[in-house]
């Protein structure tokens, strides 16, 4: 079955932890309380991450999708399968992310 994504879905699917790592580390959305903010409710974060300028989003929103893509079972083993891989051969993760639907698929 195709899943969907969706910025305010991937939002809700994340722990408020890791998102709060994410865009400090990009310093954005620093005015956001994390700790305080529900899990699996990301309506202040939603309505913070739209007010952000489209060029700084879009670029986050690729990422965010490639977090997706790679949140599945065929994800996982990719991942897997670049853990193991020997020192400059990668297999997995580029074979994922080149499959049509991906966000980073060549045009």
């Amino acid at each position: 079955m195709a899943r969907h994504y969706s910025t305010r879905d991937f939002f809700r699917q994340m722990p408020n932890a890791l998102l709060a790592r994410y865009f400090q580390g990009r310093d954005v959305l620093d005015h956001l309380n994390f700790t305080t903010m529900k899990d699996t409710q990301p309506d202040d974060l939603f309505a913070a991450w739209l007010a952000l300028p489209d060029d700084k989003r879009k670029g986050m929103d690729a990422e965010f999708q490639d977090i997706f893509e790679m949140s599945c079972e065929k994800g996982f083993r990719a991942i897997l399968d670049e853990a193991v891989a020997p020192a400059g051969r990668t297999r997995g993760a580029r074979r994922i992310c080149s499959q049509p639907g991906s966000a980073r698929q060549p045009l």
